[in-house]
């Protein structure tokens, strides 16, 4: 169970973050309040539709849509007589509603992640757990795999200090953050 003290902790982190830390989901947990009683910002346009897009693309009505679509411009092969333009309609089709939804997937990933990442952070740092491991998200591939080698060494271990020195040798060496 979480305390005062921790949210606190909370609120101090998130101030220094430039967040309203007085409206932190921690707090307002800990408060007892079902109601957030602070406003998120609403996303932007093209979020949204990103989000709505993502969000029915991926149901199974959206495949069997595309599935009897390609089926039905299969069928029409021999009635085109598997022309040049007939094969030209599904590439072009094709082609360009995939280079639509590398967009707007990347930006539903990306803001997911981002989501994720503010979700991990306010966990460790209104946890027992190590606030070292805030931000390494930005650590290189190398220094990532050289972590979780540590952690998986050390997961059974009751040695708990000598786990925090060597995972802190690896974050210290953390690049600069990216604005």
């Amino acid at each position: 169970m979480r305390t005062d003290s921790t949210c606190l902790r909370s609120v101090a982190r998130l101030t220094e973050l430039g967040v309203n830390g007085n409206s932190s989901p921690a707090c307002v947990l800990i408060s007892g309040s079902t109601n957030v009683g602070y406003s998120m910002p609403k996303a932007n346009g093209f979020s949204r539709f990103a989000s709505t897009v993502a969000e029915y693309s991926g149901r199974p009505a959206v495949f069997v849509l595309a599935l009897v679509s390609i089926a039905v411009w299969g069928l029409t092969g021999p009635i085109f007589g598997f022309s040049q333009t007939w094969q030209l309609v599904v590439n072009t089709g094709t082609t360009i509603v995939t280079f639509l939804m590398v967009f707007v997937l990347q930006n539903t990933q990306n803001r997911d992640g981002r989501a994720l990442q503010a979700k991990l952070d306010e966990l460790i740092l209104t946890s027992a757990a190590e606030n070292s491991y805030v931000g390494i998200e930005r650590l290189d591939e190398k220094e990532l795999k050289r972590l979780a080698e540590i952690l998986q060494q050390h997961a059974h271990d009751k040695d708990d200090h000598t786990l925090r020195e060597k995972v802190s040798s690896v974050i210290s060496r953390r690049p600069p953050t990216r604005s």
